[in-house]
């Protein structure tokens, strides 16, 4: 019975983090067709990219000790890249940001609610 608990838990992480992956996704291939995008800002795509994998993987491993420390670590970086770089972007680029924002919200909120069903 625990393990069916456990399978489900991690379909529904999974099932989270689509909208998420999906919108960046679009914003990936924005990025590559629409324009060139600095060094600086690969830079903290990158690091974000990490974070938000270790984040990921933790969550979806119940290890949530470091999962909220990646956590932690990957908003602050995500807010610097839209405070920095992104606001003189078109407003269908910010829209897009803005739907990312809301889907990783949604995937944070299915990931605590994952933690009661534990």
């Amino acid at each position: 019975m625990v393990g069916c608990i456990k399978m489900k838990i991690n379909w529904m992480l999974l099932a989270g983090v689509a909208p998420y992956l999906s919108v960046l996704a679009y914003d990936v291939w924005l990025h590559v067709n629409h324009r060139k995008v600095p060094p600086k800002e690969r830079g903290a795509h990158g690091i974000s990219i990490v974070l938000f994998g270790v984040f990921f993987i933790t969550s979806i491993l119940g290890l949530h000790s470091i999962a909220v420390i990646a956590l932690a670590c990957v908003i602050p970086v995500i807010l610097y890249d839209e405070i920095v770089f992104h606001k003189l972007l078109s407003k269908h680029e910010r829209t897009v940001h803005n739907l990312a924002g809301i889907c990783l919200l949604g995937f944070i909120t299915t990931w605590i609610v994952s933690i009661f069903y534990n």
